[in-house]
């Protein structure tokens, strides 16, 4: 979960009426309203609390920023609603507004779970303004206290990681999601920062080591060796989705255009190794090196210190935006054939398949149940906007994409065997598969010479390897 302040101009109170308009079209829930007089309720119009606001903003003719406007946010749906309002509702209390009036209204027309929180600067019993002084910071500070984040521990626990210079730090830290910079009064002295300062910390405190220990350099290379049959190797680039991307004083370039595979990671989420890898120049068709955090031994060293771990990944000049990547590793694909469905429904030629990683994560239970909803309302004709029944490529059985909500699965299993031999019957499941039908009718287009060798000979050995792994699994 993230927290972030909108601004607060006029005195319209326009948040509220914006807000609220989401559930009018069905697109959002008012989940609660908090400390308002009788006569008001979930039904009560946007207006009539907007004058309300409007009325209490008055009473303060010094307060020029009448309005306060919150939005808690949750990646991919990954939290769930009453969580997402358990943690606004300390978020609020923390920032002085535990008495105050306030509307909490979920929007459900983007990926991800998002909760706009809305509320007036001056206090309901003493007529005096809430202070705005650094709200943002101290909103994150009460978010961390809420999640029970002990920010502390995780940094002394990264600081404690042997390391061959002060670069390898900034990049574990950056990787852990803080940043450092140096302490402009101390000579000498580091501050560690993740929207607030965090930490400090003295360079000179720190373990310095010249190569990787024989133990995690064996383990690594080892490790890799294995899961490069099992897990494609394949690099490609993944692009930042800032406009200018801005390069930050001991932030590698590699977090600005960052290579990834699938090999990468599995061993990263599963063995603890994380493979930072970058490309020689923009366009280069070779590696200039990376870097090896191993987080079972707790060290940090340079790629090129285990001989042959570069050797274990094949680089293509294919790239992705960061935005699409994360989409991607969002769906839970088990199999080949569900990865060559979902690349067909999406239709995005700049989608490779070894762009798509094997994934076993499960969707929450109430994620869910606003799925199947809708795979319901799908097959009675309904628009679902980013949502298709797909037939599968043999053209048998019927299936459910959801790109707002990044699934694909088997539209029996949502709806009930009853209601899917029902759709079986009905004039789209027809029109389905007549379209299927006639697909499989026209001719096959070859790739051109360059692109059928655009990689080294290795390559599809490897991923032929891969693909008779996850068959046998």
């Amino acid at each position: 979960m993230i927290v972030k302040i909108l601004s607060s101009k006029g005195d319209s109170f326009h948040a509220v009426r914006y807000t609220t308009s989401k559930v009018q079209k069905g697109q959002g829930e008012l989940l609660l309203m908090e400390n308002f007089p009788k006569g008001f309720s979930k039904s009560s119009s946007a207006g009539k609390v907007r004058a309300y606001y409007k009325e209490l903003g008055d009473r303060n003719a010094r307060c020029k920023k009448k309005q306060f406007h919150m939005v808690l946010s949750s990646r991919y749906q990954s939290e769930k609603s009453s969580r997402c309002l358990e943690g606004a509702r300390s978020v609020m209390q923390g920032l002085g507004y535990k008495d105050q009036p306030v509307i909490y209204v979920e929007h459900r027309d983007t990926e991800n779970t998002h909760l706009h929180v809305v509320s007036v600067r001056v206090n309901v019993h003493t007529g005096k303004v809430i202070s705005d002084f650094w709200d943002g910071i101290r909103a994150y500070k009460e978010l961390s206290l809420f999640k029970n984040q002990d920010h502390t521990k995780k940094i002394k626990d990264l600081l404690s990681y042997k390391i061959q210079n002060l670069e390898h730090l900034k990049i574990l830290l950056f990787r852990g999601g803080y940043k450092i910079f140096p302490c402009k009064k101390d000579e000498g002295i580091y501050k560690v920062f993740r929207g607030v300062v965090l930490h400090s910390f003295n360079p000179n405190d720190l373990g310095i080591s010249k190569s990787p220990s024989k133990e995690s350099a064996t383990r690594v290379l080892s490790i890799a060796k294995k899961k490069a049959i099992e897990y494609s190797p394949l690099l490609f680039t993944v692009n930042s989705d800032r406009k200018e991307p801005v390069v930050r004083e001991g932030v590698s370039r590699a977090f600005t255009k960052e290579l990834q595979s699938e090999l990468q990671s599995h061993l990263k989420r599963n063995l603890g190794i994380d493979i930072i890898l970058e490309r020689a120049g923009t366009n280069a068709d070779r590696l200039l090196g990376g870097l090896v955090i191993d987080h079972d031994s707790k060290e940090v060293y340079p790629l090129d210190q285990v001989v042959g771990l570069q050797n274990q990944f094949n680089l293509t000049k294919e790239e992705i935006s960061k935005r699409e990547f994360l989409r991607l590793q969002n769906y839970e694909i088990s199999s080949i054939a569900q990865r060559d469905l979902l690349l067909s429904a999406l239709k995005n030629p700049s989608i490779k398949p070894f762009m798509v990683f094997n994934s076993k994560e499960k969707k929450r239970p109430e994620t869910m149940d606003l799925i199947a909803q809708d795979a319901l309302s799908s097959t009675e004709g309904c628009f679902i906007k980013g949502a298709k029944i797909v037939l599968d490529l043999e053209g048998s059985e019927f299936h459910f994409l959801h790109q707002r909500l990044h699934f694909l699965g088997e539209l029996k299993s949502l709806i009930g065997n009853d209601r899917y031999q029902e759709f079986e019957k009905s004039p789209k499941a027809m029109q389905l598969r007549t379209l299927h039908e006639s697909r499989k009718m026209l001719p096959v287009q070859q790739p051109k010479a360059q692109e059928r060798t655009a990689y080294s000979p290795d390559v599809s050995n490897t991923e032929s390897k891969r693909q008779h792994q996850l068959i046998k699994r």
